[in-house]
């Protein structure tokens, strides 16, 4: 939780860059070495955008999926598959000056050697 003020000729005024008040909350389970998932909640509460309009609060939902094969030809590779705002939902940051994008849809390959 943050709070600012600035000064507008004679009077105080809520700061214009402040970042909203949010949370997130990830729950996870690892399936030995190999498999790992887990939910993310990104929460805001209503704030105000850079030219003081009002902004909704939101709660965005995000899903995660980490394999690593332990053996044979995928040892030492990561496959990634990430979706962000599951269920399309229309919000804004505090500190953007346009909509966030809705479902994306997030695929890696990463192999160390």
């Amino acid at each position: 939780v943050s709070d600012g003020r600035e000064q507008n000729g004679s009077t105080w005024e809520r700061w214009r860059l402040l970042a909203g008040d949010n949370v997130r909350l990830t729950l996870g389970k690892r399936f030995g070495e190999a498999l790992d998932v887990s939910w993310e909640l990104n929460a805001a509460k209503s704030s105000y955008d850079y030219a003081n309009n009002a902004l909704a609060g939101y709660g965005v939902h995000n899903l995660r999926a980490t394999y690593r094969p332990q053996e044979g030809a995928l040892e030492g590779t990561e496959i990634r598959l990430g979706v962000e705002n599951l269920f399309s939902k229309d919000y804004q940051t505090s500190l953007s000056a346009k909509e966030a994008p809705g479902r994306t849809l997030k695929l890696t390959l990463a192999k160390t050697f």
